[in-house]
């Protein structure tokens, strides 16, 4: 889905908002969790009840929005964010504080391909040091992927990927070796293989 992966300046905030305030740097997350369901008192907030039922209507978390259309029909706020907007609003736990220095279009990829990459080896993978690993595409993701394995202390850590240039981007955000698998495609069956 288009337009979840966001970062802005804060025009406004509701009632009870107090981590944030009009001018800071946010950037936004599509799984603000709500910190009260079961899922969240147990420390899994990445599972929270409420923003799975609020996100599958298009919603924010108190089942409401806060957009119209030109005609005032209710609009769906796609992933809690729909920031493909000149203004978003969103739960407040789905505006994260950054540094202002911080640019606002690479703050941008925190809220989807860091938590993406990050959470798969943190709560999936449950990676510690000394593990090893292959990330297998090394896009916006297996990038983030790879970064949070050489921080977990994870060695060695093999970057798969057809692209050259992707693999050098791999080893500067922290793989230890890159292996380059040819673009070309194969028939089953090919007497060659």
């Amino acid at each position: 889905m288009l337009g979840h992966e966001g970062a802005g300046v804060v025009e406004a905030v509701g009632d009870g908002v107090a981590h944030v305030e009009a001018g800071d740097h946010v950037a936004l997350c599509f799984v603000p969790a709500c910190r009260s369901c079961r899922y969240c008192l147990a420390g899994m907030p990445n599972l929270c009840v409420v923003v799975g039922e609020a996100g599958a209507r298009g919603m924010l978390l108190d089942g409401t929005s806060r957009l119209r259309g030109s005609d005032g029909s209710t609009l769906q706020h796609g992933l809690r964010t729909a920031c493909f907007a000149d203004y978003a609003v969103v739960a407040a736990g789905g505006a994260v504080p950054i540094p202002r220095d911080l640019p606002l279009w690479q703050a941008a990829l925190l809220g989807c391909g860091v938590v993406t990459g990050t959470g798969a080896v943190r709560n999936a993978a449950r990676v510690q040091a000394g593990d090893s690993a292959a990330v297998i595409g090394c896009g916006g993701v297996g990038l983030q992927v790879i970064a949070a394995l050489r921080i977990a202390g994870a060695s060695p850590i093999v970057a798969i990927d057809r692209v050259v240039e992707k693999l050098q981007l791999a080893r500067a955000h922290g793989a230890t070796h890159g292996l380059h698998v040819r673009n070309e495609r194969r028939r089953l069956g090919d007497p060659t293989d």
